[in-house]
């Protein structure tokens, strides 16, 4: 798989694609179904369309039985199909399904998983996925989360805080994404729990350092900006997305934020619940998450949480720059400083002072030049005339000082 995966990628890098020409492109992911583009695209997005069509998303060809659901309308015009299983339970977990299945096939493990942990349970089919109409891209997958959780919100009546998102494979995608929108929001959900999660789609196949432009559900970018408790699982022989992708993924999480994770053994991607069905190990770390989540310690955290990030973003505020009274002399103008109070002729501190106006603006403030020459403007009008005369022979020694100086 992973050889056939890298072969359709050099194909598509080393194939002419030009603005009128057709590429058909043909693998066994897409049962030799060919996809023409519907517009004029460039290599690089035309090559993403394809891949994401290609090699992503991959509905199932077979139904279950038919089971209670209903309708939603996403914001791009999507209709999809959700199932909710209420047990009048104070929370609820939203949960986005993996590849190549769809809410029918999930509705036996999404009842076990209310029933044994004491919560309400819904699940959407993505575009395209069962009976849901449209075809499935990455902005429709977002959209139709956003609408299932919209739907908790306004028709059922939930708070932000009483709500788990749990994500699995590829559902790691809108499940991260709409933990990082609401948290931008400063209305998280209660909890994320990633099952099997990707770091992105491009890294399943080679391990990029960053993440490059086309690249899908970039998880690893988004789980640094999530502000509630974040739960791993991902089996240890896991073929299909390596262990190295939760561990990846539990590393770039926020240290206040990193609840114990849980390596699996002996599993593999797609056997997790029918390992752990037996033991009840799976439920059982999954309520001991939920009540953790639920505890006020993490309420109080998040708090905190918010807070600290409103003092950083004051303290980053740029301030304003005081006005300089007294500016320097530039090649533009001159500044004429005056000689006894240190004033200039563009903010002038005292201008009966008596004293002239140099120019350059080489004499600075001096207190007790300012205080001698207030002194003898407040003194006796009528007093000795020889003090007055000791005033002027200190005043001109005391100029002849500073100009020496200067």
């Amino acid at each position: 798989r992973f050889s056939h995966v890298v072969a359709c990628i050099w194909d598509l890098l080393s194939a002419d694609v030009g603005p009128s020409s057709h590429y058909f492109f043909r693998s066994a992911a897409c049962s030799g179904r060919s996809f023409l583009p519907e517009r004029r695209l460039s290599p690089r997005a035309r090559m993403g369309t394809t891949i994401s069509k290609a090699l992503v998303f991959q509905p199932p060809g077979t139904r279950q039985e038919e089971t209670q659901t209903f309708w939603l309308r996403t914001r791009r015009g999507s209709s999809i199909e959700a199932l909710y299983v209420d047990r009048q339970c104070e929370y609820t977990v939203l949960f986005s399904h993996a590849n190549a299945e769809d809410v029918h096939m999930i509705t036996p493990w999404l009842r076990e998983l209310a029933r044994r942990c004491g919560v309400n349970a819904m699940a959407y089919s993505y575009t395209g996925y069962a009976r849901s109409v449209g075809t499935p891209t990455e902005l429709d997958v977002y959209a139709d989360a956003d609408a299932a959780w919209e739907w908790l919100i306004v028709r059922k009546g939930f708070d932000a805080g009483k709500i788990f998102l749990y994500g699995r494979s590829i559902g790691s995608g809108p499940a991260t994404y709409l933990g990082e929108r609401l948290s931008k929001k400063r209305t998280p959900p209660a909890g994320l729990v990633l099952q099997s999660p990707v770091l992105s789609v491009f890294r399943v196949a080679l391990n990029f350092r960053i993440t490059v432009p086309g690249d899908m559900f970039p998880n690893v970018d988004r789980v640094t900006n999530i502000a509630c408790p974040v739960f791993v699982i991902h089996g240890e022989k896991d073929e299909v997305v390596p262990l190295w992708h939760g561990e990846g993924l539990w590393l770039a999480t926020p240290i206040t934020w990193r609840y114990e994770p849980f390596w699996i053994p002996d599993a593999g991607h797609n056997n997790i619940e029918l390992l752990l069905r037996d033991s009840g190990d799976l439920f059982r770390r999954l309520s001991a998450f939920f009540t953790h989540c639920a505890s006020p310690a993490i309420a109080a955290t998040q708090r905190d949480f918010f807070q600290r990030a409103d003092r950083a973003l004051l303290q980053n505020k740029p301030r304003r720059r005081h006005h300089q009274r007294h500016k320097e002399p530039s090649a533009l103008f001159l500044v004429f400083s005056c000689s006894r109070c240190g004033g200039n002729s563009k903010g002038k501190k005292n201008t009966t002072c008596g004293g002239g106006f140099s120019g350059g603006g080489g004499n600075k403030k001096k207190p007790k030049l300012a205080e001698a020459s207030s002194s003898s403007m407040k003194g006796d009008p009528g007093g000795d005339p020889a003090d007055d005369d000791d005033d002027d022979e200190d005043d001109l020694q005391s100029s002849s000082g500073s100009s020496s100086a200067d």
